[in-house]
């Protein structure tokens, strides 16, 4: 579900709310301040951080998009999954495995910190490639990394 979610969200145009390029980064800023475990998200403080930063937000006159909501509904649907209490448990059979309600969440988290990760090194890249072409090379414009020559051969036509 998690990439599907993603792949429906590729193209689509983010809304920057403040430093946040969308609810994931909002969310993973929250568990990353709270100092917390991904995989074991307390629920109940990072929902009304999260909830409490929205209303700021509005204070402030921002816009905010629907995906910012959405995101809130989620974390307050999860939160009121866990604290509905457990089944009973009949002595003979053994209890049900329950699946945590985070579980979609956190995958959809960690996918969005690869993506992220993934974004900063093409960035880090790029400004190596930059600077590689601007300052260090003999030759004007020559990419350090092209094989010796080609720059002269495709500006030249050589």
């Amino acid at each position: 579900m998690a990439e599907q979610e993603l792949a429906r969200l590729v193209g689509q145009p983010t809304l920057v709310l403040g430093d946040f390029e969308g609810p994931l980064d909002l969310l993973l800023h929250l568990i990353k301040k709270a100092e917390v475990d991904i995989y074991d998200i307390p629920i109940a403080k990072i929902t009304n951080q999260y909830v409490e930063f929205l209303h700021q937000q509005e204070q402030n006159q921002f816009n905010i998009a629907g995906e910012y909501f959405v995101m809130a509904a989620t974390l307050m649907s999860i939160k009121s999954a866990m604290l509905l209490p457990s089944p009973p448990v009949v002595e003979d059979e053994l209890p049900p495995e329950e699946e945590d309600p985070r579980a979609e969440l956190v995958a959809q988290l960690l996918e969005y910190q690869r993506y992220k990760k993934a974004a900063a090194a093409l960035k880090d890249k790029e400004e190596y490639r930059q600077q590689g072409s601007n300052g260090g090379a003999k030759e004007p414009g020559r990419d350090p990394l092209c094989p010796r020559g080609w720059h002269r051969r495709v500006t030249t036509g050589l």
